[in-house]
């Protein structure tokens, strides 16, 4: 058992009355039961990854005691023992991965505990094949997705068998069924192991499996319930929180009245809903068509970026190569809005990267405002390019590193050489445009909450005003007001603006209302780009593809199978509510 007594803590500060004001746990105490599945739920800055780091010893609390199967983590003689008892993944799994080659990283941990050879081979081949990362074993972690480091990071835990095991947002860069996927591989270690699973997440549909949901909120205990539906009793309160139904139960909610009795909004799924809409539909539906479906705002037919023909493989010519991309054509069009969707490892991220030129393709050709990318040298045009190109990283707030937040954003204008005016200018507008308080630009950035990190590494990316901003996963790891509030201003910076955004992300239900097009990668080709809807309702695109549909989609298209909105293709949920509130005539 893991049991937390009485804890204080807070992040060092400059200042004793500062580090009161910003103590994060006050005479915290919770326990976690071997064998045992919870779900650590809150806002961003609540204390969940602080928590994390507190239950194995990485960090120590003020006052209190922190002890794991009666272990103290403040006595330095035992903590390599509790180390070895709670497996901890981080949010960032780049953060824990030190091995050259995956199979040597996760025989890094099983090596420090000198395990004989043979138990180590045995292992790493174990949970190669458990995660289902086989053929990822002499691969280079540092050219890994996003979503396969976690695999890997993940693996290395496993692998030293742990009695408990912390997940930190394990599934923020996977699509919708590689959640479920590794949900499905955590509930089965839990039961197969006897391990007790300490899983932060933000996502509601992945705590309604857990056996005991904690909601935290400033530090503070606020939910402790083994049933998880109770949170559904004051939603509000929840939502005030930073957590948020899942689609398909927000828009349950919202048809309640028209809903047959007794029907059980926690246990929502695409099918029973669509099943409930169905007995309550009236009699004899119309056939409604696209026109109930707000249409697309479109773009203009001018290339922002034009890729022709373009490939491009990670150590290139040595044992190691990947291939990443291969023979992709495809336009960015001014003034619209791209979304690049794919499962892990399908040469997403790569495809960025291929167009500002912090990649070069190896065949085809980049062109970029009218300027081609050259295979090699090429300062002049690649400076060109990087003006009229914003990068937003997956993980933006390690794009920050000045003393201050307005020393940040300014970085990128004075390598332009602005003169200090218009740097003044600049730096003023994009600070304002992404709603960063005056009180912050003097903190250094390292002191932000992670939404707000998210926005001083986009005003850094605004200030220099580029002509289209390429972003990759900008929402991962954040809260749903946070991640709302950042794609309520890209959408402001699309419209007022004409920017032309590229983003890639997981989830379909933020990314599709936003998009024109969506661009569909898988292994490295380019199966389709078109039109959101043409897109998530082509189930046989995204099973080639190994994706599927968003859980609007997927709702609507049990609809269509029975007849119902046929026509209807809704994106996001305020769209499908509207189509729901028609035909059930509400």
């Amino acid at each position: 058992m893991i049991t937390v007594e009485h804890i204080d803590f807070t992040y060092a500060q400059s200042s004793e009355s500062a580090a009161d004001e910003e103590r994060l746990f006050r005479d915290l105490s919770l326990t976690f039961e071997p064998g045992h599945f919870v779900a650590l739920l809150g806002g961003n800055g609540s204390g969940k990854s602080t928590l994390a780091k507190l239950l194995n010893g990485i960090l120590q609390p003020l006052s209190g005691r922190i002890a794991v199967d009666g272990l103290y983590t403040d006595d330095s003689q035992a903590i390599w023992e509790i180390r070895k008892r709670v497996g901890l993944v981080f949010q960032d799994p780049s953060r824990q991965i030190v091995g050259a080659v995956v199979e040597d990283d996760i025989a890094f941990g099983l090596e420090n505990l000198g395990l004989p050879r043979d138990e180590i081979v045995k292992r790493v081949n174990e949970v190669l094949k458990r995660l289902e990362i086989e053929d990822l074993r002499r691969a280079e972690p540092h050219y890994l997705s996003g979503g396969q480091k976690q695999r890997v990071a993940l693996a290395g835990v496993l692998a030293m068998q742990p009695n408990y095991l912390v997940l930190d947002e394990p599934t923020a860069m996977l699509d919708p069924k590689g959640r479920r996927s590794v949900l499905s591989l955590v509930k089965s270690l839990q039961r197969d192991c006897g391990l007790g699973v300490i899983y932060i997440t933000h996502h509601m549909d992945e705590a309604m499996s857990a056996d005991r949901v904690v909601v935290l909120d400033k530090g503070t205990v606020v939910q402790d319930t083994c049933c998880p539906a109770e949170l559904f009793s004051d939603w509000e309160a929840m939502n005030n929180m930073g957590l948020q139904l899942p689609p398909l139960c927000a828009l349950a909610c919202s048809l309640a009245q028209a809903l047959p009795r007794g029907f059980a909004i926690e246990n929502c799924s695409a099918e029973r809903l669509a099943s409930a809409i169905a007995a309550a539909v009236p009699c004899s539906p119309d056939n409604l068509t696209c026109s109930d479906v707000t249409p697309s705002a479109g773009a203009s037919q001018e290339s922002v970026i034009s890729l022709e023909k373009v490939s491009y493989t990670y150590l290139n010519g040595t044992p190691f190569s990947s291939r990443a991309c291969h023979n992709i054509t495809l336009d960015v069009y001014k003034g619209e809005v791209l979304g690049v969707i794919g499962s892990t490892g399908s040469g997403k991220s790569t495809l960025l990267q291929l167009f500002n030129g912090l990649l070069r393709c190896e065949s085809g050709r980049v062109t970029v405002c009218g300027c081609t990318i050259p295979s090699k040298g090429g300062t002049k045009e690649l400076a060109r390019v990087r003006a009229a190109l914003g990068f937003l990283f997956q993980f933006s707030e390690q794009q920050l590193f000045e003393t201050t937040v307005y020393d940040d954003v300014a970085f990128g204008p004075r390598n332009l050489r602005l003169p200090s005016e218009e740097v003044v200018r600049r730096v003023h507008h994009a600070l304002q445009l992404v709603n960063l308080p005056e009180s912050l630009w003097s903190r250094s950035p390292l002191t932000l909450s992670g939404g707000e990190k998210r926005r001083a590494a986009l005003a850094g990316v605004l200030a220099c005003e580029p002509q289209c901003l390429l972003l990759d996963e900008p929402t991962a790891g954040l809260d749903p007001g946070a991640a709302a509030e950042l794609l309520g201003l890209l959408r402001r910076l699309h419209d007022e603006q004409g920017l032309t955004l590229v983003m890639i992300s997981h989830s379909y239900e933020e990314l599709a209302p936003l998009a024109d097009r969506l661009a569909v990668l898988c292994h490295g080709c380019l199966l389709s780009a078109a039109p959101a809807a043409d897109i998530l309702y082509d189930d046989a695109l995204l099973a080639q593809a190994g994706l599927e549909g968003s859980d609007i989609s997927r709702l609507f298209a049990q609809l269509h199978s029975r007849g119902i909105a046929l026509g209807m293709r809704p994106l996001g949920l305020e769209e499908a509510e509207r189509c729901c509130k028609k035909i059930l005539k509400l």
